[in-house]
């Protein structure tokens, strides 16, 4: 017979739990609002129950899921939505330091989909603010009005300004910043001018104010001018755009004196500002005689044969003479010139005749008991430095103020100024506007008290005018 033997086999399964999740997708890492800062964006993987954030200075400990080393961030992101676009803000990241950022789809703790990026942040190079000073006077009310960029060593680096009015640059950036770009507010918005905050400019641009790269704008402000002590004659409209209510186009003058805004026709326009603080205007014809070069030259015995006073065009002061009733000049070319500055000292006097146009490069300033009259047979033109222009001025034609084509200086005129064919005030002084005139005429009686009696005649006319035209 066969025996059979039989052996019982003991066998042990052991089951594995099938992974069905997906990783992150598209992770990526950007520079945040500060070099302490950067945002995470990644799109979410699939079947996870929640999504996992590790952030550290080691690839090592990002990978373990931060159980090693050491981490920054550490955070879970529950539910899990399957593919949607997130983003997570980090902060605490130290400048110039290369960081590891993890992000893992969380099914349990053996599935663990991840995806794995590295970013290094920069240093802080640069970063200031914008301000916005409506007044003037360095106020740090931030700038919230957007549309502006900041342009660092012209092409290389530039970039916005932020909704509170700072910006900043990030990695290899150093001083100066050449500009804020002004495009689309250059005639709204200017650099101011007070002093601790003013900064040179351009039409579209302002330089780096300093080291501490703050930038001050202030609204931009219309020329004007205006009148001190005398009344103020036109042939038609008048015009100055006075920036504040309690400024005047006539102010009173020295003693209490005022004056009064007499034009032949036409309109005023003063801005916000007014007229004077006694209102005097009236609308009145000029029924005076018309004492121009032609009539002070008859007057004073100026002939088509005088010699000149100058071997060239330009006026150097000469030495005076009290026994010589007029000084003259016919300049050779297009005008003559007062090219270095004058000083008309206490005693001494000078009448002028300019038979053409004139020039006024240099300041000239009259003392007290000294007389200066400047009779232009054509226009005279103040050049854009001259900041001074004293005595008693008659001009055939037109008083022109050049402007420079940026923030001028003021032009402030004591004495007398009398054009016959008008003025065209052309000093913009930019942010300074707020606060001071472009052009200003003050009166001085002591020049007509020291008048040469050679020029002095007597044009005096007293005629009632129509009831109602004089006033408001």
């Amino acid at each position: 017979y066969k025996i059979t033997t039989c052996e019982r086999i003991n066998r042990v399964c052991t089951c594995n739990q099938t992974c069905t999740s997906t990783a992150p997708t598209n992770l990526s890492v950007t520079q945040g609002a500060s070099n302490g800062s950067a945002t995470i964006a990644w799109r979410s993987g699939t079947n996870g129950a929640s999504q996992r954030v590790y952030v550290g200075t080691t690839q090592a400990a990002v990978d373990s899921g931060c159980t090693t080393g050491t981490c920054i961030v550490n955070a879970s992101i529950t539910p899990l939505s399957a593919n949607i676009n997130y983003t997570y803000p980090v902060t605490g990241l130290a400048s110039n330091t290369q960081y590891f950022f993890r992000v893992v789809t969380y099914e349990n703790s053996s599935c663990t989909p991840g995806i794995t990026t590295s970013y290094t942040t920069p240093n802080l190079s640069l970063s200031g603010r914008v301000y916005l000073d409506e007044n003037n006077n360095c106020e740090t009310t931030p700038w919230s009005l957007g549309g502006l960029t900041v342009t660092v060593r012209e092409t290389a680096y530039s970039g916005s300004v932020g909704s509170d009015g700072r910006f900043a640059f990030y990695g290899g950036v150093s001083n100066p910043i050449n500009y804020l770009d002004l495009a689309g507010y250059s005639t709204t918005y200017v650099p101011s001018t007070a002093t601790g905050c003013s900064v040179g400019a351009t039409l579209t641009s302002v330089a780096n104010p300093s080291s501490t790269n703050y930038f001050y704008l202030t609204p931009r402000r219309e020329a004007w001018w205006q009148a001190v002590g005398a009344s103020v004659y036109a042939g038609g409209n008048v015009r100055s755009e006075l920036p504040t209510a309690n400024t005047n186009l006539i102010e009173v003058g020295s003693g209490g004196a005022i004056g009064a805004l007499m034009r032949a026709s036409g309109t005023v326009d003063t801005g916000v500002g007014s007229v004077s603080t006694d209102g005097y205007s009236a609308t009145t014809r000029y029924r005076g005689k018309i004492m121009n070069y032609d009539y002070f030259a008859a007057h004073m015995g100026v002939t088509p044969n005088t010699i000149n006073d100058w071997v060239a065009d330009t006026m150097n002061k000469p030495a005076n003479d009290p026994n010589k009733v007029f000084y003259y000049i016919n300049p050779s070319g297009s005008e003559a010139s007062v090219s270095t500055p004058w000083t008309v000292a206490a005693g001494e006097s000078y009448v002028i005749f300019v038979n053409g146009d004139l020039r006024i490069a240099s300041n000239i300033v009259v003392a007290n008991g000294g007389f200066l009259a400047f009779i232009v047979n054509g226009s005279v033109r103040v050049s854009p430095a001259v900041t001074d222009v004293a005595g008693i001025y008659v001009i055939d034609n037109t008083l022109i103020t050049e402007s420079n084509g940026g923030t001028d200086v003021a032009a402030n005129f004591q004495g007398s100024v009398v054009a016959w064919r008008g003025v065209n005030l052309g000093r913009d002084l930019v942010a300074g506007n707020l606060n001071q005139a472009g052009e200003k005429f003050t009166y001085r009686a002591d020049l007509l008290n020291n008048m040469p009696d050679s020029m002095k005649v007597f044009a005096l006319k007293w005629e009632e005018v129509v009831p109602g035209t004089f006033g408001q």
